[in-house]
């Protein structure tokens, strides 16, 4: 549409205008209160005193409605719209989000907080990913109620929108403790954003000056930046996820720098063997700040640090069917030692071989083959997600490693790893760093 709509409020008629001459667009029903467009300008929703009412702004067709509840709660209710207006997210229950989509009004799926055993829970304030593949919410859950307090555990969850399975789980409070009256339902969390290219998620805490940087992979928290004055209260990332633009109740906004390390480090023009092997390990284990400090070691020495990782990390291959067809054969053998290296070199194909064990888990198999079977399956199973393993951890830091060196080398080891088999996780990531360095990677050739 040429046009941008702007909404007017006229006897409780809602008018869509065109912002530059004022001329009327669509008029739409005499339904609406507090009208709120998509971010991409393609949708809007219409709150009345029952429902929610949905239109395309470029028609100003309706498009679906969806009732809105009128219960009064202690648990925040603040439905929100996706950028591109494809869904509708609200908890009216509380302690889940109903995600609809926009154009037919449908109950796609409900996303929840991770198993609790029966423990209360509730989810806050969330938001959609700019891609719209991922909701990232703020979790409380209760531990103890004692002495007029209610004792809590507070996460940042990320879900996927397409399954509704919990992603990763930043847990930002262990402990803390609320007033019985505010049980589940006083925010521990400000403001907060997930980066483009999913890597970080930023937050500031309620009235807190300083801004958290937490480390998706991990789980962990990667840094602080401190420059306020005054409460953090909205953070936003940049397109390409280098830069974070912070607006404080001081009256400021500030832009940070993200694609740097996150506190003062000394980067040395070589790295020796040693160090690059304990930097290797670093990768793998939990600790987001030692990490921040591992990538940005190896980035600012690539002469060393890309051959090195040319050695270990290797384009996913599908394996051939006919070697595939032998090694789950092997897993009945007699042998130890043979059916222990078939287990490790199927499991060492992670997702890429999910349809191909729930095919032999079909077949009559003894007891103990599938028992085999399910345990490579739950593997495989575990492979497939973005984060949870050592190596999967140690994948993503690799790669963010290779597009922050943005080499000539580091862009055609990304481009090695781009050209592995589909389906692969670590094929579509390298992919997708290639594509923000955009022109560099072009370079690179």
């Amino acid at each position: 549409m040429g046009e941008r709509p702007v909404h007017q409020r006229t006897r409780k008629r809602l008018e869509l205008r065109d912002i530059k001459t004022d001329r009327l667009v669509h008029p739409l029903p005499e339904v609406a209160v507090r009208p709120v467009f998509s971010a991409s300008g393609d949708r809007l929703v219409a709150r009345t005193d029952d429902s929610f009412q949905f239109f395309d702004v470029g028609t100003g067709k309706a498009l679906s409605q969806l009732p809105r509840s009128t219960v009064g709660r202690l648990y925040p209710n603040v439905p929100e719209l996706s950028p591109r207006g494809t869904y509708f997210a609200k908890n009216d229950e509380g302690d889940r989000v109903e995600l609809y989509e926009v154009r037919s009004g449908k109950l796609l799926r409900t996303l929840a907080p991770k198993s609790s055993m029966g423990k209360r829970e509730s989810i806050l304030r969330f938001h959609f990913s700019v891609d719209e593949q991922a909701l990232l919410g703020e979790v409380h859950q209760q531990l103890a109620l004692d002495g007029g307090f209610s004792e809590e555990r507070v996460s940042v969850t990320l879900w996927d929108v397409q399954s509704g399975e919990v992603l990763q789980e930043l847990v930002v409070a262990p402990r803390t403790h609320s007033f019985w009256r505010r049980t589940l339902s006083e925010p521990n969390v400000g403001t907060m954003t997930l980066s483009h290219d999913r890597r970080l998620v930023a937050l500031a805490r309620t009235d807190g000056k300083d801004i958290e940087v937490w480390e998706t992979a991990s789980g962990t928290k990667r840094g602080v930046l401190a420059g306020h004055d005054g409460p953090v209260v909205s953070l936003s990332f940049s397109p390409d996820s280098k830069y974070l633009a912070s607006g404080s109740e001081d009256t400021t906004v500030l832009v940070w720098d993200v694609h740097r390390p996150l506190r003062p480090i000394d980067l040395a023009a070589r790295l020796k063997s040693e160090e690059l092997a304990a930097h290797w390990e670093t990768l793998s284990r939990l600790d987001a700040e030692k990490a921040d400090l591992a990538i940005w070691s190896m980035a600012a020495a690539p002469g060393d640090a890309v051959p090195f990782l040319k050695e270990r990390l290797r384009p996913a291959a599908r394996p051939d069917a006919g070697r595939l067809k032998r090694l789950l054969g092997d897993l009945d053998s007699a042998n130890f030692r043979t059916r222990s290296a078939a287990a490790a070199e199927i499991e060492a194909h992670g997702e890429l071989i999910l349809g191909d064990l729930e095919k032999a888990l079909r077949r009559k198999n003894t007891l103990e083959v599938q028992r085999r079977l399910e345990s490579l399956l739950s593997k495989a199973h575990a492979a497939a997600r973005p984060f949870g393993t050592a190596e999967r951890l140690r994948q993503w830091r690799a790669l963010e490693m290779l597009e922050r060196a943005a080499t000539p080398e580091a862009v055609g080891l990304l481009r090695d790893l781009a050209g592995g088999a589909s389906g692969a996780l670590l094929t579509e990531e390298a992919g997708a760093a290639l594509a923000r360095l955009g022109p560099q990677a072009k370079r690179g050739r």
